[in-house]
């Protein structure tokens, strides 16, 4: 499927310390906090936990339609930046860049 044509951008400010943000954005076992599709996610290895290049798998739900994402770690700069590109289910499209 050919997903070029969507594209959306968005950019919001928190008034809140990058520490306390970095913390949270970046715990993925915690994502179903702040998701209403993402249920919760898993380190796909505990040991590279939060770094870049880390693999997460991502729990999914919509009514009772249920999925699982997955996603790598793309950067990891604490206090600055937490980024992860979902590659859906089969692991092999790049969907969405968070």
């Amino acid at each position: 499927m050919d997903v070029s044509g969507y594209n959306h951008s968005d950019l919001i400010t928190v008034n809140r310390p990058p520490t306390e943000l970095y913390s949270i954005v970046s715990d993925v076992t915690r994502i179903g906090e702040l998701s209403a599709v993402c249920q919760s996610g898993a380190w796909d290895d505990a040991a590279q936990a939060g770094k870049e290049g880390a693999w997460f798998t991502g729990h999914n739900a919509v009514g009772e339609f249920t999925w699982d994402t997955h996603c790598k770690v793309v950067a990891a700069e604490p206090d600055r930046e937490f980024t992860f590109v979902n590659y859906g289910p089969n692991g092999d499209v790049e969907l969405v860049r968070w």
